[in-house]
C-alpha cells in the first residue's frame, strides 16, 4: 500500500511471539487476509487478459471490496484523513493497482 504519493510499503504482518504456537488470532488473520487476496488474483485469472482493472468486472469482485477493507484496516494511524492505495504485485511485477482510498476517521 502507499499512503499518499508516499513509498509503496507491505501491509504490516503480525509478529510472532513464543505463545503463537498455541493461539495465534493475529497469524489467523493474516492468512485470512493472503487468502482473499489469493482468491481475488484467482478471479481476475479466469478473466480476458484485456480486462482493465477499473472494469466492473474487476471492481464488481467481492475480492475487490474486501482487499480494499484489509488495506483500510491494514493503514497506519497516521494515513488518517488522508488517501492511500494498494497493489498486487506477482513475480516481482505489478499485478493489479486498486483504487485511492479515502481514509477518514
Amino acid at each position: 500500500m502507499r499512503i499518499a504519493d508516499g513509498p509503496w510499503q507491505p501491509l504490516p504482518v503480525p509478529r510472532r511471539r513464543w505463545w503463537s504456537w498455541a493461539f495465534a488470532p493475529a497469524g489467523n488473520l493474516a492468512l485470512a487476509y493472503q487468502a482473499t487476496v489469493e482468491q481475488l488474483v484467482a478471479q481476475i485469472d479466469e478473466l480476458d487478459d484485456s480486462t482493465d482493472h477499473d472494469d466492473p468486472k474487476i471492481t464488481g469482485l467481492v475480492g475487490w471490496a474486501l482487499v480494499n477493507e484489509i488495506v483500510r484496516e491494514g493503514a497506519r494511524e497516521g494515513a488518517r484523513d488522508r488517501e492511500l492505495r494498494w497493489k498486487i504485485v506477482r513475480d516481482g511485477a505489478d499485478y493489479l493497482l486498486g483504487p485511492e482510498i479515502g481514509i477518514s476517521t
